[in-house]
C-alpha cells in the first residue's frame, strides 16, 4: 500500500542480513501487490468505468448502493463495515481502501475459477462436463469481472481523494512558509 494511504508509514531498514534475505519474498510480494492494486493512469478519472457501466452495475448488485442504504435505514446503522464508509473523512477512506483490495481479490479468483470450469479443467474432478456450464459460468465470470472492476473504481476514487488532500496540504504549507 502506498505510504500516503497508510498514513506515511514506511518500512524500516533491515539490520540483520539473515532477516533481510528471509523477508525478501514478502517484500517482493508486497511490491507486486502494490503494482497490481495501485490505480493505473487511465483509471484515475473513472471515465473508463463509467463507460463500461460500473456505476449502473453498482445499483443492482446485492451489496450495492440502494441495498446498503436500505439496510442502514432499516437497522438504523450509521454504516455497514467493509461495505460503506462510517463517515466521509480521509482516514476512514484509507481504511476502506484495504477492503477494496480484499473484495477485488475474491472476485478475480471467481473469474479465474469460472474460466477454468469453462476450459474443462473441472472434468477430471467431476468426471463429466455439464451442457449449461458455459452459460452459467459465463454469467458468473461477467458478474465477478464487473464486481472486481467496481472495487478498482472505488479504489481509484480513494486514491484521488488522498492525492487532492496532499495537494491541498502542500499548497497551504507553501502559502504559510512564503
Amino acid at each position: 500500500m502506498s505510504p500516503e494511504l497508510r498514513g506515511g508509514f514506511k518500512p524500516q531498514a533491515e539490520h540483520n542480513s539473515t532477516q533481510s534475505i528471509a523477508s525478501l519474498p514478502k517484500r517482493v510480494a508486497g511490491v507486486v501487490a502494490e503494482a497490481y492494486f495501485a490505480p493505473k493512469p487511465w483509471e484515475g478519472d473513472g471515465n473508463i468505468y463509467r463507460k463500461i457501466g460500473i456505476r449502473t452495475f453498482r445499483r443492482f448488485i446485492p451489496s450495492g448502493d440502494p441495498a446498503i442504504r436500505f439496510v442502514r435505514k432499516k437497522l438504523k446503522l450509521p454504516y455497514i463495515p467493509f461495505y460503506s464508509l462510517p463517515e466521509p473523512n480521509l482516514d476512514k477512506a484509507k481504511r476502506f481502501e484495504l477492503s477494496t483490495r480484499v473484495f477485488e481479490s475474491v472476485h478475480v479468483a471467481g473469474v479465474a475459477v469460472g474460466i477454468a470450469i469453462i476450459a474443462g479443467l473441472d472434468v477430471p474432478l467431476s468426471g463429466h462436463h455439464f451442457s449449461g456450464d458455459i452459460y452459467v459460468n459465463g454469467a458468473g465470470i461477467a458478474a465477478n469481472f464487473y464486481a472486481a472492476m467496481l472495487q478498482r473504481y472505488n479504489r481509484a476514487r480513494i486514491y484521488n481523494l488522498v492525492k487532492r488532500d496532499k495537494q491541498i496540504k502542500e499548497k497551504i504549507y507553501s502559502e504559510l512558509t512564503s
